[in-house]
């Protein structure tokens, strides 16, 4: 079984949510707060080049691995 870089960004992305639930520090907020709006981004571009066309599934793995 393979698992999709999609699939890795909604996991990391619903991690941070849960991380934010509870972190109370305000340093370590602002940590997990950039990396979720990192993750989101990658998403996003990721979801457009493939609804574009510019970029086929099998291929957005291995491009997402660079990011």
């Amino acid at each position: 079984m393979s698992i999709s870089a999609r699939e890795i960004h909604e996991l990391n992305i619903r991690h941070y949510r849960k991380l934010l639930e509870t972190e109370t520090d305000p340093g370590r907020r602002q940590t997990i707060t950039f990396l979720l709006r990192r993750e989101e981004i990658s998403l996003a571009r990721l979801e457009r080049s493939i609804s574009s066309g510019s970029l086929s599934p099998s291929r957005a793995n291995r491009a997402s691995e660079t990011d």
